[in-house]
């Protein structure tokens, strides 16, 4: 039943994505199944920063990134990896585009892209961002029915679907529904909520002239404008003070060490010339 609608939806998204936006019918699908699954098992971890694998629903393996058999210099995507923290060729970081909450996978330089409508990896340099574009986004689609799996949808190439074939072999589809199209996520790193700065607690550490284990801590909240973390203009000047005193003592007690001068070996001197350009014999 999972799969008739997930091809309905996949239909609507084609013949209705033009006309209202891909992402606007990608939304819709997506909070049909929210409304289901309020918890699932990847929205929280496809986060900017975290590390994750994608696993294959059809070969149970992990994308990865390697050499290609027929040209070490090139390389290409397979999904036959191993699954686990030991294996980095395996691992992608998550990269969440601001503006429409696109996704993009790195390992290291190297992306997950779209190229001439099949998956491929693009480095990214200085030079490289602007030509890669957004052959590197992909969108999100929640598997109707599911709180497991999702599907993603080449940005550059509206309509055509990551996918993967049981012997490993990297494909793609138009049909989201399509089982090989279907990923799920193992966690290898996660990236801690940053709280917002309006409502959070900062930590501010001073270092204050003394010996190197006189520190001053002072937990301040931004809102609280009278707290210490705003040093008052006499505070200043007597840390600027004590930290002069500081430096001066530490320059007397412990003097600069002076440099022995430096010694040359006796080498013979080269003879003297009196005619750079003699004559040549005639």
């Amino acid at each position: 039943m999972s799969s008739f609608f997930n091809k309905i939806a996949s239909q609507i998204t084609n013949t209705t994505g033009s006309l209202v936006g891909r992402d606007n019918v990608t939304r819709l699908t997506n909070s049909i199944n929210q409304s289901f699954y309020s918890k699932s098992k990847y929205r929280d971890f496809l986060k900017h920063g975290n590390v994750v694998q994608l696993l294959s629903k059809s070969s149970h393996r992990a994308m990865q990134i390697c050499s290609s058999p027929n040209d070490p210099s090139r390389m290409v995507l397979l999904g036959n990896g191993q699954i686990g923290n030991e294996f980095f060729a395996g691992h992608f970081t998550v990269e969440v585009e601001s503006s429409r909450k696109h996704l993009k996978f790195r390992n290291g330089n190297n992306y997950i892209c779209f190229d001439n409508q099949i998956p491929c990896v693009l480095r990214e340099t200085n030079e490289s961002h602007k030509v890669i574009k957004a052959r590197n986004e992909f969108r999100l689609h929640e598997i109707l029915g599911s709180d497991e799996y999702f599907a993603l949808e080449s940005v550059f190439y509206p309509g055509r679907y990551l996918a993967i074939l049981p012997d490993g072999s990297i494909t793609t589809t138009k049909n989201r529904a399509d089982e090989n199209a279907h990923f799920c996520l193992n966690v290898i790193t996660v990236i801690p909520n940053i709280p917002n700065s309006r409502s959070s607690t900062v930590i501010d550490i001073r270092v204050m002239p003394g010996t190197s284990n006189d520190f001053e801590r002072a937990s301040t909240n931004l809102e609280d404008r009278n707290s210490s973390y705003y040093p008052s203009d006499t505070e200043k000047k007597n840390s600027k003070e004590q930290e002069a005193n500081y430096y001066e003592q530490r320059d007397i007690s412990s003097p600069l060490p002076t440099v022995p001068e430096p010694t040359f070996t006796n080498e013979d001197t080269p003879p003297q010339y009196g005619n750079l350009f003699p004559k040549l014999p005639q």
